[in-house]
């Protein structure tokens, strides 16, 4: 700072300048002794715990500073006057912003976009009459190349590759157009034009996050898709864009789609109004271990906030480093800085000097408590789980120190919103250490009170039963499941333990002496896999039930199927590629098809009409994204075996119009195989074991004697209360008319709210 002459300095300006200093002394030390070396990126996921403890081995926790991280503004030590102080505060370089995972766009895209919106408007004054060509960039930082008429091109003049009238390159915010650009590439068939024709507002309105889950896996997946796919914005998009944009995060927030979320936000700027998805992104990147670039960020915003946030992830990225000296400074500047944070405090004591945290209120945890809780390997429980917002559902499957319960909970969780597999579900279910229930408590449980745990509990103990005690047991696990609008998603891994089942002792017996079992457990296979039927189970029943998912899905339509399970309700289905008349044979007569049974009517819920023809009229115009979130509003949650098929149908159609036939087809699968499990679940009821087991003897007895007893005991045991089903026709001909019923009235309170 210059003395002029005639104005010394006071007393009170030297104050003010040590304390500038000592400011600029407390900034630049943190985040040059903090910066990650290009040594750190590599290697991956860190586990702190460890690391902190190679460090206390080391017996040193000396901090080094390295003249190279320091950044444009020089070294720690390059601050040699007041002047050099107030600088290095009020001129925070430019290239210290980090870089995203996401590539800048091109400019050549975001001029598309600007111009589509602009033209949409009516608006004459966008960037192309300016002369003005604009790229978006990541960081909020872009790049303005303007041609102008006259004016000094000083040194980019002497530039063969800016000639004319000259350039100039200035630094300016990120335009909003730019913003409404993000996505990823989606391996759906969909194009960059999904929004044509759809204004800004509608697709806020279609973007409500309070419809995001869904009972077809089929429709969830796609909305997903148009969700986040890169496309040109809706029609006036460059004045909604902030809304548009933070419509689209809390879609894909309340899906629990965190991969896709962390590549959305990834492309945002880090400013303002998207600092909280930022924190966000730190807290994901840090929870799945990749602290490289999790603690870039948080680097780069502790040198321009004293944002609480993101000083106390400086605290875990400092630990992450193995520095817990830095880590244990960090957490003391919080303290002195007021930061009241106990349950912070003491997670980091667990994590640096391995002490006992105490009793933790759950309803004080945060995210970055559980980070905290990870890295110091201390057990995350179903109740610190809760502290996760959905957006984190994808990524908490990944925290390596659930306990049992939360494991189960949080594969559930995830397998319900179609973020892993049935195969990796029953592995994590698996994985998990806990001593299950006996297996008739945890049956017991799940019938009274079903849910994502007990639900969970009683997989996990029928996997462990190892005798053919596990059969009917399955049977009444599925109907609990099914009357909780689960048994779709469970289908699958009750699936795989029926084909385990078949290797016990007397499982062959056990299905031959119980036709009920049998019934159900040849629909279970029918529905829950494609793979080849076991021969124990290969039946009429089973074949009927994947011939009538064959012909939902475009094959060759047939009658027998909807004939043996009386499911003619599915015909609009059907007919969606070929007419029943064509494949009638010779002779057939439709009245004499309507047997007493066939003629019972069937209840469904009716889904909004207006909606329908909302949805009919958006495919018939083409506007693709229109018509797949108008078709998964549509659905929603209500249990497909509810719907009515002829408005399913309806779904149907649009979809294939606007492109998307795999997903149709899909979807209409969905919807049978809800049909088939209200079939199974009325079949009949299955005989307990020990009956069973009786029967069995009985037959062995009778057999060796050579007499026919085996009618009789059968007889005995079906007036005992569990009738036998015949396998054939005439008994698989279930009526579904009550179960459609209950199903109708099971969700007559959400009517109102599907027919607005």
């Amino acid at each position: 700072m210059t003395n002029f002459p005639g104005k010394p300095l006071s007393s009170c300006h030297l104050r003010l300048a040590g304390a500038v200093a000592g400011l600029a002394l407390f900034l630049s030390v943190p985040v040059t002794a903090q910066q990650f070396s290009a040594d750190t990126a590599d290697q991956g996921p860190v586990d702190l715990l460890a690391t902190i403890q190679d460090n206390r081995s080391t017996g040193s926790d000396e901090i080094t500073y390295d003249a190279a991280d320091t950044g444009s503004s020089g070294s720690a030590g390059s601050i040699t006057s007041i002047d050099d102080a107030v600088k290095s505060v009020t001129e925070l370089p430019v290239l210290e912003v980090p870089a995203t995972s996401e590539p800048t766009q091109p400019a050549t895209i975001a001029e598309t976009a600007a111009d589509a919106s602009t033209t949409a408007e009516g608006d004459s004054s966008g960037t192309a009459a300016s002369g003005t060509a604009t790229a978006p960039a990541s960081q909020g930082v872009t790049l303005d190349i303007t041609q102008e008429g006259t004016g000094d091109t000083g040194a980019a003049s002497s530039d063969s590759s800016l000639t004319g009238s000259g350039a100039s390159l200035q630094k300016s915010s990120a335009p909003v157009f730019g913003i409404a650009n993000i996505g990823i590439e989606t391996d759906a068939g969909l194009n960059a034009t999904i929004w044509r024709d759809t204004s800004a507002s509608r697709a806020a309105l279609l973007l409500d996050n309070d419809r995001v889950l869904g009972s077809s896996p089929a429709l969830s997946a796609l909305a997903h898709d148009v969700v986040a796919h890169r496309a040109v914005p809706p029609a006036g998009a460059a004045a909604n864009a902030d809304a548009l944009v933070a419509a689209r995060l809390d879609w894909m927030a309340a899906s629990g789609r965190s991969q896709t979320l962390e590549s959305l936000v990834g492309q945002l700027p880090d400013e303002e109004p998207w600092l909280d998805w930022k924190q966000w992104l730190v807290e994901t990147q840090l929870m799945a271990r990749r602290d490289d670039e999790a603690c870039r960020t948080v680097m780069y915003q502790v040198s321009r906030t004293f944002e609480p946030f993101w000083h106390k992830a400086k605290v875990i990225c400092s630990a992450a480093m193995g520095d817990a000296a830095g880590a244990r400074f960090a957490a003391d500047i919080l303290s002195a800085m007021g930061v009241d944070d106990a349950v912070f405090s003491a997670l980091v004591a667990n994590l640096l000097d391995d002490t006992d945290p105490g009793p933790i209120d759950p309803s004080l945890l945060e995210p970055l408590h559980i980070v905290l809780m990870d890295a110091a390997h201390s057990d995350i429980d179903a109740a610190a789980l809760g502290a996760l917002s959905d957006a984190s559902a994808q990524t908490a499957v990944g925290l390596r120190y659930l306990d049992a319960d939360a494991r189960l909970v949080s594969t559930w969780q995830a397998l319900d919103r179609g973020l892993v597999d049935h195969g990796k579900a029953a592995k994590l279910w698996r994985s998990a250490n806990f001593t299950s229930d006996q297996v008739q408590l945890a049956a017991a449980r799940h019938q009274s009170q079903p849910s994502a745990l007990t639900r969970a509990l009683v997989w996990r103990a029928l996997d462990k039963e190892r005798s053919i005690a596990r059969l009917p047991m399955i049977s009444a696990a599925m109907d609990a499941d099914i009357a909780s609008g689960a048994g779709l998603m469970m289908a699958p891994l009750y699936a795989e333990l029926v084909r385990q089942s078949l290797d016990f002792d007397g499982a062959a017996d056990a299905i031959a002496a119980d036709p009920a079992l049998s019934v159900r457990m040849a629909l279970l296979l029918g529905v829950g896999d494609m793979a080849d039927l076991p021969p124990q189970l290969d039946t009429e029943t089973a074949r009927a039930a994947r011939d009538l998912l064959a012909m939902i899905g475009g094959g060759e339509a047939d009658i027998a199927p909807l004939d043996r399970f009386g499911l003619w309700h599915l015909l609009p289905l059907i007919e969606l590629d070929t007419p029943m008349d064509a494949v009638m044979n010779a002779g057939d007569d439709w009245l004499e098809l309507a047997s007493p049974d066939a003629g019972e009517p069937a209840s469904f819920l009716s889904v909004s009409p207006v909606m329908l023809r909302a949805m009919e009229q958006a495919a018939g115009d083409g506007r693709v994204a229109e018509t797949v979130l108008l078709a998964h509003r549509i659905v929603g949650t209500i249990d497909l075996a509810a719907i009515h098929p002829a408005d399913a149908a309806r779904v149907v159609r649009a979809l294939d119009k606007v492109g998307q036939p795999a997903t149709a087809r899909a979807f209409a699968g969905d919807v049978a195989r809800a049909h088939l499990l209200m079939v199974m679940r009325d079949s009949g009821e299955v005989m307990p074991i020990a009956m069973v087991d009786a029967a069995i003897e009985a037959a062995a007895d009778e057999t060796a004697a050579g007499g026919n007893g085996i009618e009789a005991e059968t007889t005995e045991v079906a007036d005992e209360g569990a009738p036998a089903v015949e396998e054939d026709a005439a008994a698989a001909d279930t009526d579904t008319g009550t179960a459609e019923t209950d199903a109708a009235d099971a969700t007559a309170e959400t009517d109102a709210e599907t027919t607005n």
